[in-house]
């Protein structure tokens, strides 16, 4: 389970952070999402 809300806050992340490297985002962008990512049900969120 832990893995799976990893894994979709990563991919909800249109952005690289960290060992979170995304090659269709390279860059971070801190305004957006210099957040915690909140899970609830379906729903993402930054916060």
């Amino acid at each position: 389970i832990v893995g799976s809300l990893v894994a979709r806050s990563a991919l909800a992340r249109e952005e690289s952070r960290g060992a979170h490297y995304r090659t269709d985002f390279p860059d971070h962008n801190d305004v957006k999402f210099g957040k915690h990512s909140i899970v609830a049900g379906e729903k993402i969120r930054f916060q």
